[in-house]
């Protein structure tokens, strides 16, 4: 539903139908069939089919499975809904509430990373904080929008952390059982070098919503860069496994993890499947993963070093800063460092690289 029980101009509040059925095949097989529609224009957004026997442990296993994929395929961040929605903010009319819609922005930032993109979410995010500050789902993304605007420097400076910690605290105070408002604050955390905090906030998000597809990429990549070794790349796993749609960030956990296991191809298939354009740790990912593995290939080592260089040309000198806020342990920054010497970058000392 959108905007509450009622919507503006009398309109239906349903803004999405799921539609399913169930029929047999061949006598022998069950096949479910779903589609999501959009209530308003009538617009068939999301189709899928799933086929299963009639008995038996492939039964079984479709019954616990399905919902969760369908759960997930048309409502995580990057799902059908989320997608559609981001899509319609390009019309002169938006259904949503200006909250929401704000979220979106916030969505659309993040994929992106823009700093055109960061200003139009932070200014509505604002506005709709300002008009309703009992909006807890506004305050968890305005937390993200600052944790990033710190992570990757977009004024040029390392700027933000403190407001990306009081956004979590308030989302946080308003939803203390939503695992999107815990992650925020987890997240603001981690880039303050408060690593058991981070874990803690991870580990309540986890315990309130234990069988969460929509967060369980999101944990398991907060707990692995706060050094929970064991839980943090088996729920990164196992989300990749269940949901069709999972964060990028899960790649980038697992990354780190083979880089301190040394399992540099492992490493590299991980930066491989790292998607988010707009950001310095695509091409920092891949290229280290791809000296360390020994499998320099000249032409693609250059241009992912023409990237990097491109989304960061400081970062000679703020490179060291920069994987701080995401790598806490000196021995694994080191590996990355080594990686990057291999690609012909040497990075300044004494910019923030304190262990």
């Amino acid at each position: 539903r959108r905007g509450g029980p009622t919507a503006p101009h009398g309109e239906s509040a349903i803004g999405f139908k799921l539609i399913g059925s169930l029929d047999r095949i061949d006598g022998k097989k069950i096949r479910l069939t779903f589609h999501l529609v959009d209530a308003r224009s009538g617009e068939q957004i999301w189709a899928e089919e799933f086929r299963c026997a009639e008995s038996g442990d492939e039964l079984l296993l479709i019954r616990d499975e399905v919902p969760r994929r369908v759960a997930a395929t048309i409502a995580e961040d990057r799902g059908a809904i989320q997608q559609h929605e981001r899509d319609s903010l390009q019309g002169e009319h938006s259904p949503w509430s200006e909250a929401y819609r704000a979220v979106l922005l916030g969505y659309h930032f993040e994929q992106t990373m823009s700093p055109e993109a960061f200003l139009e979410a932070f200014e509505a995010l604002s506005r709709a904080v300002e008009k309703n500050p009992e909006c807890g789902q506004a305050w968890a993304m305005l937390s993200r929008l600052w944790s990033a605007h710190f992570s990757h420097e977009l004024s040029g400076k390392p700027e933000g952390i403190d407001k990306a910690l009081d956004c979590g605290h308030r989302a946080v105070a308003l939803r203390p059982n939503d695992p999107s408002a815990l992650a925020s604050l987890a997240y603001a955390f981690l880039l303050n070098d408060r690593a058991e905090e981070c874990r803690e906030r991870a580990d309540a998000a986890l315990e309130k919503n234990p069988h969460t597809l929509f967060f369980m990429d999101t944990i398991g990549y907060l707990l692995t860069l706060s050094g929970d070794w064991d839980r943090g790349p088996m729920l990164s796993r196992r989300s990749i496994r269940l949901n069709p749609f999972p964060r990028s960030v899960v790649h980038a956990g697992l990354w780190l993890d083979a880089i301190r296991r040394g399992d540099y191809k492992g490493a590299l298939s991980d930066a491989e499947n790292f998607s988010d354009e707009g950001t310095f740790l695509r091409p920092l990912m891949r290229l280290t993963a791809r000296v360390l593995s020994g499998q320099s290939d000249d032409e693609a080592v250059s241009a992912e070093v023409a990237e990097l260089l491109a989304e960061k040309p400081s970062f000679k000198s703020d490179g060291q800063r920069l994987i701080r806020n995401y790598v806490k342990f000196p021995d694994i920054r080191s590996r990355i460092e080594a990686g990057l010497r291999g690609a012909g970058i040497h990075l300044e000392d004494g910019r923030g690289c304190e262990n």
